[in-house]
């Protein structure tokens, strides 16, 4: 698809804000591509937030570079504050889902993602919640039940099937993309619930210091009276359990570390194109030596 194609190529649903996180060091080259990729196949059909944490004591802040970057492809800038704890890097997403957007529809996403496609005839559901099911269970049912005791709530009836292991499980989502429509008190909810499960005597090691907000968010869902509905891998696909071979090109590929964007032709491809297509991003995210690397990789193909 040329550039030209891509800017015409608009999504089939209303406006979204896509809301990633943003600080010093390898975060900078990702959240540019990031934002660089859903600018290329989407044009300034959606509004895009780069949020950076705060305190600069604590984390580290973005670049002049990076800060110039993200104003030339019409990303806001606004600072969060970490609504957990300091010790929970995670915590700095809750925050995201609170801050001003004009859009009805916003989707808290992480910077570790590429845009792959448009949107084509894939419209979000209209739903209060929408996230893709974590690949694997985290808790077994006493421990869920367990979990929502804690803020009076009884354990869901429904289960849902996890997107690799196919174990059945309460709702439990991978936190990657998260979609919310007209929730503005979810935020609060979500950090509350994160806060006062990792106070819980006997929480595991693992749910405490990288999963629990993964575990909250269906929690503080429920607190509000909703549910988080699955959606499919498409909208988030997990490139630490699978590779595309020759399936679909998903919407956004999850691919965590720069290596896994050169294992396939496509992604390498992605990449390559919305660099060209944003020639200041690119020079950006050179700065940063792994995606200096990458960069040099998928030119050098």
């Amino acid at each position: 698809m040329s550039r030209a194609e891509a800017m015409t190529a608009l999504p089939s649903m209303e406006p979204i804000r896509f809301v990633f996180i943003c600080q010093g060091g390898v975060l900078e080259a990702k959240s540019l591509l990031l934002a660089a990729s859903i600018r290329h196949f989407t044009g300034d059909a959606h509004e895009l937030t780069a949020a950076i944490p705060g305190p600069a004591d604590i984390w580290p802040q973005p670049g002049s570079a990076t800060l110039a970057a993200l104003e030339s492809l019409n990303v806001r800038v606004e600072m969060v504050e970490n609504a957990v704890a300091p010790d929970f890097p995670f915590g700095n997403k809750m925050q995201c889902l609170s801050l001003p957007t004009r859009c009805s529809v916003q989707a808290y996403i992480d910077s570790d993602i590429l845009m792959m496609r448009d949107f084509g005839q894939d419209a979000l559901p209209t739903h209060p919640v929408c996230a893709v099911p974590a690949s694997f269970g985290i808790a077994d049912e006493s421990e869920w039940q367990r979990f929502y005791a804690e803020f009076e709530l009884d354990l869901p009836v429904r289960r849902i099937s996890a997107l690799i292991s196919q174990q059945s499980t309460p709702p439990y989502f991978n936190g990657g993309l998260i979609v919310v429509r007209g929730m503005p008190a979810l935020a609060e909810s979500w950090a509350e619930c994160c806060r006062r499960l990792r106070a819980m005597p006997g929480i595991s090691a693992e749910i405490r210091d990288r999963f629990v907000d993964q575990v909250a968010l269906p929690i503080a869902a429920a607190r509000l009276g909703a549910d988080v509905l699955s959606l499919t891998l498409q909208w988030n696909f997990p490139s630490w359990n699978l590779a595309l071979g020759d399936g679909p090109t998903p919407i956004f590929f999850h691919y965590q570390t720069p290596e896994r964007l050169l294992r396939e032709t496509r992604t390498a491809d992605t990449v390559k194109a919305v660099c060209d297509a944003y020639p200041q991003a690119r020079a950006a995210i050179q700065r940063i030596p792994a995606y200096a690397n990458l960069l040099d990789a998928v030119y050098a193909n």
